[in-house]
């Protein structure tokens, strides 16, 4: 298997900032996308869990659709819970409250335009053997916003996360209680995972053929989802790239669609879109603003002869362009052409 992963980012000119914590307790929705390769095969998966922290406790406790997963650092214990069946295993690494001082400070990007919000990013290379990590926080309160995982081993792995409707408290404290005697089988399943979603499907076969089985869900929207918005008619920002390919296999396709809350009480709410006919196995899903209808994100998810999964963000975004010139076209080396023409440009 060949593959490839590239990040593209333009930071901001600023005074380096010092590690920032946490509040101790806080809860939310991590929206995760997932690309990982085994045997010449790329599989994607598309999860919405909820997610709990609790340092003061130091617990952390993730549910999802028909499981419930438990870190309890005090005994530095995992308990998973699926669908009735629990098993425990041992926890590496202890719980952070802060971001470790020996990560490197990336840069500092305004998501959601003028009226949004400065998020600080910092790039850890020695987060597991093989892996990378980097995360973003909110400036002000330190509130996690995005974290994305890159692992080159043996099972080379791309995971993007998203935390989102943030809130520093949690308000059901059961979710981290244990089954007594620990972990024995259950027949209850957790009905926090009714408002949760997972979505995986792994495309089959290989370049030449091209056989397997695809599927593209989407959660319905509702009466209160707003309709399509127009973004402003001249705009400008930066644009990061996250990106991950194969050259064997097959790509998955998956979508999730709905409204979010970016970077806790005191962020924006963000409307999500999913394009199915984007192009020729291609997908898209955009997030824009709901106030001003600024991009935000971009997931584009390709399953033809050279899978592709993209992530685009866009920050430092202004209502403006500072420098038309950029789109001057110059010639040489680009060739004259007349007006009746569409201009060309090798």
């Amino acid at each position: 298997m060949q593959g490839s992963y590239s990040t593209i980012a333009d930071t901001v000119d600023a005074p380096t900032p010092g590690p920032c914590c946490t509040p101790t307790q806080w809860s939310g929705t991590l929206r995760l996308i997932s690309s990982s390769v085994s045997g010449g095969r790329l599989s994607t998966t598309n999860q919405t869990m909820q997610y709990y922290y609790d340092y003061e406790n130091m617990k952390v406790a993730t549910v999802g659709e028909g499981f419930r997963i438990v870190d309890d650092f005090n005994k530095m214990v995992k308990y998973s819970i699926f669908y009735g069946t629990c098993t425990t295993s041992s926890l590496l690494k202890p719980l952070l409250n802060c971001v470790p001082a020996n990560v490197s400070f990336v840069g500092s990007f305004q998501y959601g335009g003028p009226q949004g919000f400065q998020v600080n990013e910092y790039f850890d290379g020695a987060f597991g053997p093989n892996t990378t990590r980097r995360n973003a926080y909110t400036t002000d309160s330190c509130i996690p916003v995005r974290e994305i995982l890159v692992s080159t081993g043996q099972a080379p792995v791309v995971v993007s996360e998203e935390f989102v409707d943030i809130v520093p408290s949690i308000e059901d404290p059961s979710v981290f209680d244990i089954p007594s005697p620990p972990c024995p089988n259950v027949t209850d399943v957790d009905s926090a995972a009714e408002s949760s979603t997972t979505e995986t499907t792994t495309g089959q076969g290989t370049f030449e053929d091209q056989t397997g089985t695809y599927s593209t869900t989407t959660d319905p929207l509702d009466d209160s989802t707003p309709g399509p918005c127009c973004a402003p008619k001249q705009w400008s920002g930066t644009m990061r790239i996250t990106s991950s390919s194969v050259i064997d296999g097959k790509l998955t396709k998956a979508a999730f669609v709905g409204s979010y809350q970016y970077g806790g009480p005191q962020g924006f709410y963000v409307n999500e879109y999913f394009d199915d006919t984007f192009g020729p196995n291609t997908t898209r899903r955009n997030s824009y603003t709901a106030d001003g209808c600024i991009a935000v994100l971009e997931t584009l998810v390709a399953t033809g002869p050279a899978p592709l999964v993209v992530t685009i963000e866009f920050v430092d975004i202004v209502p403006s362009i500072e420098d038309p010139s950029v789109f001057d076209i110059t010639s040489p080396p680009c060739p004259t052409v007349s007006s009746d023409r569409q201009r060309q440009c090798d």
